[in-house]
C-alpha cells in the first residue's frame, strides 16, 4: 500500500499514514490493508520517511518541516486533487509531519488524524518522552540494533499479540532495511525541535481532524495530545488502556473514529 503510482483514480477518498520514530510501513502491522477495506472507496497509502523503509538510503533531515517537503510532494500522488476526500494520519513523530504539512498547505488536506503526537510549545521534554525509556533507546541506537528493536516493541505495545515472534520479525525487517543510527539521532532532533504556535489555529480550522491518544502510552504522555489539541481547538478522544502503537493494540478503536470524521456532515 505505499505504492505512489496509482492507476486512473476510481476512488472518493485518500488516505495517507505516516509513522514514527525509525518505523516505516511494515511496522503497521496489517492495519493499512483492513482501513482501505473497512473505509468504502478508498485508497490507503503508506508512506515511509527518509532514511527508513523503502527509503533508507536517503538522508534524514534535520527537521520536520524538510521532512514533509521531501514525503508529502502532492505531485507524485497520482490524481491527488481529484479526491473529494484527502486525510492524513500520523502516528507519533508521524505526526509531526502530518501537522507540519496540514500547517503550511491548508487547501490540501480535507481531514487530518493525529496519534500520540507531540509538540515542543507550553510541553516539557518529559512529557514528550519518557526519559525512564531514554537510556534503553539511546544504548540500543548506538550499540544493539537487536536491544533497540525489541525495547522499541515493549515500550510502545500494551497488548502484544505474540511478543517473541513480532520482536523477531522487527529485527529481521531491520536487517532488511538496515536505516542508520544517525537517522535515528537526526529524527530525534528534528522531533524535538517542532512546535506550534498560537496562531496556527486559524490555519486550521476548516481541516476536519481529531486528535487521538492513549492514557497508558508509556513513552510519550497523552498530555502532549491535549496540548495541541487545546492550541488548535481540535476534538480529542483518549482510550484508556492502549500503547503509544495505538493502530497496533486497538485499530477498531481508531478506525471508528476515521470512519466518523469522514462520515461528519456527509
Amino acid at each position: 500500500m505505499s505504492d505512489l503510482n496509482l492507476d486512473k483514480n476510481d476512488k472518493e477518498t485518500l488516505i495517507v499514514l505516516l509513522r514514527g520514530l525509525s518505523r516505516d510501513s511494515f511496522h503497521w502491522a496489517g492495519f493499512d490493508k483492513n482501513l482501505e477495506e473497512a473505509v468504502l472507496g478508498s485508497k490507503v497509502l503508506s508512506l515511509d520517511l527518509p532514511g527508513f523503509g523503502s527509503r533508507v538510503k536517503e538522508n534524514s533531515p534535520l527537521s520536520i518541516s524538510k521532512i514533509s517537503k521531501s514525503v508529502l510532494n502532492k505531485s507524485e500522488i497520482k490524481n491527488f486533487d481529484s479526491y473529494n476526500k484527502r486525510l492524513i494520519i500520523g502516528l507519533s513523530l508521524g505526526g509531526m509531519v502530518a501537522l507540519d504539512d496540514v500547517l503550511k498547505n491548508k487547501e490540501k488536506w480535507t481531514h487530518c488524524v493525529l496519534l500520540n503526537a507531540s509538540q515542543k510549545s507550553k510541553t516539557p521534554f518529559w512529557r514528550r518522552f519518557n526519559l525512564k525509556k531514554l537510556p534503553s533507546f539511546l544504548f540500543g541506537i548506538l550499540f544493539s540494533g537487536k536491544f533497540f528493536e525489541k525495547t522499541a516493541y515493549i515500550a510502545t505495545i500494551n497488548n502484544p499479540k505474540n511478543l517473541e515472534k513480532e520482536v523477531r520479525e522487527w529485527i529481521a525487517h531491520r536487517k532488511d532495511f538496515p536505516f542508520l543510527r544517525r537517522s535515528v539521532l537526526k529524527q530525534l532532533l528534528a522531533g524535538s525541535r517542532f512546535r506550534l504556535k498560537e496562531t496556527d489555529r486559524s490555519s486550521v480550522k476548516e481541516v476536519k481532524s481529531i486528535v487521538l491518544t492513549s492514557k497508558a502510552d508509556r513513552l510519550v504522555s497523552y498530555k502532549s495530545s491535549e496540548k495541541i489539541a487545546q492550541l488548535l481547538n481540535w476534538p480529542i478522544d483518549h482510550h484508556q488502556s492502549a500503547g503509544h502503537d495505538l493502530t497496533y493494540d486497538d485499530p477498531e478503536w481508531v478506525i471508528k473514529h476515521i470512519k466518523n470524521l469522514l462520515n461528519e456532515n456527509n
